[in-house]
């Protein structure tokens, strides 16, 4: 999809399993992992790993295509700073490693996921 110079956002336009996700215009990696009906595609059947590949592979697009985002989800970002800060898991291994680290009995690690990335984004 070509970046519109006169938009301040680039479209994006997410398929997941057949599942074509255009609420909106989607504004960032935020309004695509709020979308109700992606998340239930992740925590349904989805694991950690697929999850996390797919955050990788949207990091990949946002340099290939030059886009302007905020992205806290880099194996080295952010999120990985604010878990170690937070629950003192080790910066090296990542996000992906601490979240496994940090599910709780009965919980999925996708569960964990979004249970750890919404504190992140409710902490100031």
């Amino acid at each position: 999809m070509a970046h519109d110079p006169s938009r301040d956002y680039v479209e994006i336009r997410v398929i997941w399993k057949g599942l074509g996700v255009t609420a909106g215009p989607l504004l960032n990696v935020y309004d695509i992992l709020d979308d109700s009906r992606l998340r239930r595609e992740f925590l349904e059947g989805g694991r950690l790993e697929i999850l996390a590949s797919f955050l990788s592979g949207y990091s990949f697009a946002l340099t290939v295509h030059g886009a302007n985002e905020d992205f806290a989800l880099d194996p080295a970002g952010p999120f990985t700073n604010w878990l170690s800060w937070k629950y003192g898991t080790p910066l090296t291994l990542g996000w992906v490693s601490a979240v496994e680290r940090l599910t709780q009995e009965n919980e999925s690690e996708v569960e964990s996921f979004f249970r750890l990335l919404d504190a992140f984004r409710e902490d100031p």
